[in-house]
C-alpha cells in the first residue's frame, strides 16, 4: 500500500474514531449528570487534568523518537528501528514509574486540591487511585503504538480503538444508569486501558515480527542524541502541558470540584471539535517536511505559509462562529439550563479556540524545522503567565479570570510559532503579520454578530441546532471566498480543485 493511500485511511478513520468519540462522550455525560450529578464530571477532569501534567515527567521523549523513528521505518532499517523502539520501552517504563511515584505523593495532598467535595474523602481517594492506573498502564503497555503510527499504518491501531472504546462506552453508560456505581464506571476504564493494549501488542507481533527488543544502554542515548533534543523540546511540552491541563485544577481548587463539572461539559465539546478538525490537519505536516527540505523549492516557503495561512485562518473563523452561536443552546437542549455558564464565559472560549485554531497549521510548519531552543522562551513565558494571571485574575473574577490568563498565555504560545516562521524563516517583519490579522479578526467579529442575530431568530431544538450548524459554516465560507477569491493563494487551491476533477 502507497503511503498516499495509507495517509487517507489514516485520515478517514481518525474522523471517525472522533466522531464516534464525541457522540459517545455526549450520551456518557448526559447520563452521568443525570444519576449522579456534575461532581463526578469534575472528579473526572481534574484527575485526568492532573495525571496529563504528570505526563511531564515524559519530556517529550515520544516526539523526539517518533522523528528519529520515520526516518528509520522510511528507509526500512531494521535494526535502528530495534533500537529507537526498544529506546522508546525503556524510556516511557522510567516515566510509567515516576508518573506512579508522583502521583502516590500526591495522592496525600487532594484536600488541597479538590475543594468543597460533597463526597467522603475515602470515596475520592478511591477514584483518584483508579484513574492513577488507568494513566500508568498506558506507559508500560502503549509503546508499540510508535510502530504502526511510524509506518503510516495508523489505521490499524485506531480501528482497534474505534471498537473497543465503543464497546466500554455502552458498557459504562449501563454501569451508571442500572447500578449508579461511579468505582465500577472507572473499573471498565482501566480494563479498557489494558485491553486496547494488548490488541495493538497482538497486532504488532504479526505486522512488525521482525521486531526485536535490545537491551538499551547510555550509549545508545547518546548516539541519537535524544536527551539533547528532549531538553530543547522541553519548551514546547511544558507550555502545552501547563495551557491543556491547568484550567480544571485551578477551578477546583480556586471554585471547587462542581464548577469543573459544569465548566468540562463546554471544554469537552470544544476539544472534541477542534480535535475532528485536526484530524485534517496531520497529513499536512509530513508535506510541509518534505517541502522544506526539498532544495528546489527553498524560495516557495513564503508561498506555502501564505496557502496553509487561509485553511488555517478558515478553520479559526468558522469553529469560533459555531462555537458562540451553537455551545449556549446545545448545552441547554442537551444538559439542561441548570448546567449553563454565563455569556461572558462562552465569548471566552470562543477568543481562545479562534486563536488555537489560528495556531495549529503554523506550528505544524514550524515543528518541521526542529530547533526548539530559538523560540522556547515565549514557550516559557507563555506558561508562566497562564498559570499566574489565572491564579490572580481568578481569585478575583472567578471562571472569566482563569480563562482570561489561558488566552493570555495562549497569545505568547502563537507568537513564539510567528517569531520562528516569519522572523528567522522568511525574515519577514512581525508588525505587518499582526496588522494583518487584526484586519482578520475585526472582520471575524462582524461575521460572528451577523450570524448570531440570524441564530436569535431560531428557537432552540435539535432541527434548531442544525439550522445554527449550516448558517455558521456556510456564512463564514461564503465571506472567506469573497474575502480571498483574488489572492494568489486562492487560485493554488482552485488549481489544486481543478488537477483532482480531471
Amino acid at each position: 500500500m502507497n503511503r498516499s493511500k495509507s495517509a487517507i485511511r489514516n485520515v478517514f478513520f481518525s474522523i471517525i474514531s472522533a466522531f464516534v468519540s464525541l457522540i459517545l462522550t455526549l450520551i456518557n455525560r448526559k447520563v452521568l449528570l443525570y444519576f449522579l450529578g456534575s461532581e463526578m464530571l469534575g472528579y473526572e477532569s481534574l484527575f485526568a487534568n492532573i495525571f496529563s501534567v504528570l505526563s511531564l515527567t515524559e519530556m517529550g521523549a515520544g516526539t523526539v523518537i517518533s522523528y528519529q523513528l520515520y526516518k528509520s521505518v522510511a528507509e526500512k532499517n531494521q535494526e535502528e528501528t530495534n533500537h529507537l523502539i526498544s529506546i522508546y520501552k525503556y524510556l516511557y517504563r522510567i516515566v510509567g514509574i515516576l508518573v506512579f511515584v508522583i502521583g502516590i505523593f500526591l495522592f496525600f495532598f487532594l484536600e488541597y486540591i479538590v475543594k468543597n467535595p460533597t463526597s467522603s474523602f475515602v470515596f475520592i481517594q478511591k477514584i483518584y487511585l483508579i484513574q492513577l492506573s488507568a494513566t500508568v498502564v498506558s506507559y508500560f503497555l502503549g509503546y508499540k503504538r510508535m510502530l504502526f503510527i511510524s509506518d503510516q499504518k495508523e489505521f490499524v491501531i485506531t480501528k482497534i480503538d474505534i471498537f473497543i472504546n465503543f464497546i466500554s462506552q455502552i458498557l459504562k453508560i449501563a454501569i451508571i444508569a442500572f447500578f449508579q456505581n461511579y468505582i465500577l464506571y472507572l473499573i471498565v476504564t482501566v480494563g479498557k486501558a489494558i485491553i486496547v493494549n494488548l490488541i495493538v501488542n497482538w497486532k504488532a507481533k504479526k505486522y512488525y515480527s521482525s521486531y526485536q527488543y535490545i537491551k538499551v544502554k547510555r550509549e545508545h542515548l547518546k548516539e541519537r542524541k535524544i536527551f539533547k533534543d528532549m531538553f530543547h523540546f522541553l519548551s514546547q511540552k511544558i507550555s502545552g502541558t501547563i495551557y491543556y491541563n491547568t484550567d480544571n485544577i485551578l477551578i477546583s481548587m480556586i471554585l471547587g470540584v462542581s464548577t469543573v463539572g459544569i465548566y468540562s461539559n463546554y471544554y469537552m465539546i470544544k476539544t472534541q471539535v477542534f480535535h475532528l478538525t485536526t484530524k485534517l490537519f496531520n497529513p499536512i505536516q509530513s508535506s510541509i517536511g518534505n517541502f522544506i527540505n526539498d532544495p528546489n523549492k527553498k524560495n516557495q516557503g513564503e508561498s506555502l505559509f501564505n496557502a496553509l495561512e487561509i485553511i488555517s485562518y478558515s478553520f479559526a473563523l468558522i469553529f469560533a462562529c459555531c462555537l458562540y452561536n451553537i455551545l449556549q443552546p446545545f448545552i441547554e437542549l442537551w444538559y439542561g439550563k441548570n448546567y449553563l455558564l454565563s455569556h461572558m464565559v462562552v465569548l471566552l472560549i470562543t477568543i481562545n479556540a479562534y486563536i488555537e485554531t489560528l495556531r495549529e497549521i503554523p506550528y505544524y510548519f514550524r515543528s518541521a524545522f526542529g530547533q526548539y531552543e530559538i523560540d522556547k522562551k515565549y514557550m516559557f513565558i507563555g506558561a508562566f503567565l497562564n498559570i499566574v494571571l489565572s491564579i490572580i485574575l481568578g481569585k478575583i473574577f472567578g471562571l472569566v479570570g482563569i480563562l482570561v490568563g489561558t488566552i493570555i498565555g495562549m497569545i505568547f504560545l502563537w507568537h513564539g510559532v510567528i517569531y520562528f516562521i516569519h522572523k528567522i524563516y522568511l525574515g519577514k517583519s512581525l508588525i505587518t503579520y499582526y496588522f494583518k490579522h487584526l484586519k482578520y479578526s475585526i472582520f471575524s467579529f462582524l461575521v460572528i454578530f451577523i450570524c448570531n442575530k440570524i441564530c436569535s431568530f431560531i428557537i432552540i431544538s435539535v432541527f434548531g441546532i442544525i439550522v445554527r450548524v449550516l448558517i455558521c459554516v456556510s456564512l463564514p465560507l461564503i465571506v472567506i471566498i469573497f474575502l480571498f477569491k483574488n489572492t494568489e493563494s486562492f487560485q493554488f487551491y482552485k488549481n489544486i480543485l481543478n488537477n483532482y476533477r480531471k
